[in-house]
């Protein structure tokens, strides 16, 4: 009689298990190990960090990457994973900024590429469309995209030098205004049924002015290779404007341009197709 009720409480409880489980595909990496059948309920899609204002150093706990989760017991927390090395979100593997690996390429420089393979898309086409989303990315007017927009129809060539991208702004508690962007140069080259889109010479641009004194302005600007081994110091804390140029360089080159640019060529369907 044990033994039924024991088999007739397992029965009951199963089909709940298996839908609990099913609905939460979510797997976090961590250094290694791995935490499972928790429902991730929020994460960062962009970066979100400003400068601190009083101190270089920020402590692990004020870190970009903060997730909500809940456990299969029902237990919501919110933790800071500053170790974390992925996640899944609905099937959907997200690797963070701050663990993704970096390529360089000839010249030593921080380089992001993707070949697109677009079957049955003509180079003239492809040109057209890569073209259209330059133009429409960056906003170029007719001077613009004379000034900025470099051309090479008949090589299927396309390329923007110094791009400045992602500018924010932030001013605390009435302090000086502290405001960061990143530069970056970008090439589209294509030919018949595929695309490389090339994003490289990244610099971060970080200023800030003073507290006591609103007219002066500390001015930085450099390129992103230097700031690879530096945004987190051998304490674990992490350097604020480093480290906000290190997810700025990542957003604006592979969430936000790769991943536009694959996109749009997918997906678009007008006269230039």
């Amino acid at each position: 009689m044990k033994k039924f009720f024991i088999l007739f409480l397992l029965l009951i409880l199963f089909p709940a298990t298996r839908q609990l489980f099913a609905q939460t595909d979510y797997i976090v990496t961590i250094t290694g190990d791995s935490i499972s059948n928790i429902t991730i309920t929020g994460y960062p899609v962009k970066p979100d960090l400003f400068p601190n204002v009083y101190n270089e150093k920020i402590n692990k706990k004020y870190e970009d990457l903060h997730i909500t989760y809940q456990t299969l017991a029902g237990k919501k927390e919110t933790e800071n994973f500053s170790d974390i090395k992925a996640f899944s979100v609905k099937s959907v593997r997200i690797i963070p900024w701050h663990a993704r690996p970096l390529s360089y390429n000839e010249k030593g420089k921080i380089e992001f590429t993707k070949i697109i393979e677009v079957p049955g898309k003509t180079k003239e086409q492809l040109y057209n469309s890569a073209r259209s989303f330059l133009i429409s990315t960056y906003k170029l007017t007719g001077d613009g995209i004379s000034r900025a927009l470099v051309e090479d129809k008949e090589n299927g060539l396309l390329s923007i030098a110094r791009v400045q991208d992602e500018t924010s702004t932030f001013q605390p508690y009435n302090s000086p205004v502290f405001t960061t962007w990143i530069t970056y140069s970008i090439s589209i080259r294509v030919k018949d049924g595929k695309c490389k889109i090339t994003v490289t010479d990244f610099t971060h641009h970080y200023e800030k002015g003073f507290i006591f004194n609103d007219k002066m302005i500390q001015k930085l600007e450099s390129n992103m290779e230097d700031y690879v081994n530096r945004w987190r110091t051998d304490g674990g804390a992490i350097k604020g404007h480093l480290y906000k140029g290190y997810m700025q360089m990542f957003y604006c080159a592979e969430d936000k341009l790769i991943d536009g640019f694959e996109k749009s060529l997918l997906q678009k369907n007008d006269d230039n197709w």
